[in-house]
């Protein structure tokens, strides 16, 4: 009998291994990471994976502690070690309002309309930063578990 606890230990003891796609256990870091209820997070479909995206649909808790059905797409980008590394949420886009913005700015009178521009232009490097830290927080945690950054032999990516 004892030798059956200590087996039955050891099985308990050993790592759940999955058998997804690297890629997609790291977008589902930084997915979680960027939920207020991270634990709400389940999984609505199959992870959909192209040459430097994995989109995740999913459901979580909302604000309101409704439960509401979501998909992120997180972007990769081999870089010059060889190897997959995130991108913030949103980027292009909030790039692109950012230099908008910024025109908007040029453009202002003095007035509430140049106060907007500044508002703005605040807003959207408040989320810029969230969005980063959000990125850094899931690579850190990818990088604890072995899977960050992601060498392209071992991902569907770039595929």
């Amino acid at each position: 009998m004892p030798l059956a606890l200590l087996v039955l230990a050891a099985t308990l003891a050993l790592p759940v291994l999955s058998t997804d796609d690297p890629a997609v256990l790291v977008c589902e870091m930084m997915v979680k990471a960027s939920l207020r209820a991270p634990k709400s997070f389940v999984r609505a479909a199959e992870p959909v994976i192209d040459e430097t995206t994995v989109t995740l649909a999913f459901t979580a808790f909302d604000a309101h502690n409704r439960t509401v059905r979501q998909t992120r797409t997180c972007r990769f980008k081999l870089a010059g070690d060889g190897r997959f590394h995130l991108e913030p949420f949103r980027r292009d886009d909030l790039e692109a309002r950012l230099d908008a913005a910024k025109a908007k700015l040029r453009k202002a009178a003095p007035g509430n309309d140049m106060m907007l521009a500044r508002s703005q232009i605040l807003d959207i490097g408040r989320e810029m930063y969230v969005n980063h830290d959000r990125m850094r927080k899931a690579e850190r945690q990818a990088a604890r578990a072995g899977l960050y950054p992601i060498a392209p032999g071992l991902t569907r990516l770039g595929q």
